[in-house]
């Protein structure tokens, strides 16, 4: 996984603004017990639209997982406030319908 880890900072370092390697490379950072990583990374996609709302879920996952429950709750809110907007307020995200 640091071999991996280490090819999407070769792609962020050619396009910083590669935001699925930077959605990858936190679900990695998760995956190998580096949450603070992986938080960091996941912030900086939460004001991206097309990335939101797995960045939302991904930071919920890590807060569970560090026993941060209330942040958690926050992001789960911000994917509900999300699904439930109407769908001419969401923007369609990469790889998913639109309803």
């Amino acid at each position: 996984m640091h071999e991996a880890i280490a090819l999407f900072e070769t792609i962020l370092q050619a396009q910083p603004q590669h935001h699925p390697a930077r959605l990858y490379r936190a679900r990695l950072y998760a995956l190998i017990g580096r949450p603070l990583d992986a938080i960091e990374e996941l912030n900086l996609l939460t004001d991206i639209a097309e990335y939101a709302l797995e960045a939302h879920l991904g930071l919920s996952g890590v807060f569970f997982l560090l026993g941060m429950y209330e942040d958690a709750m926050h992001h789960l809110s911000r994917v509900r406030a999300y699904c439930q907007a109407p769908s001419e307020y969401r923007r369609p995200l990469p790889g998913y319908a639109r309803n």
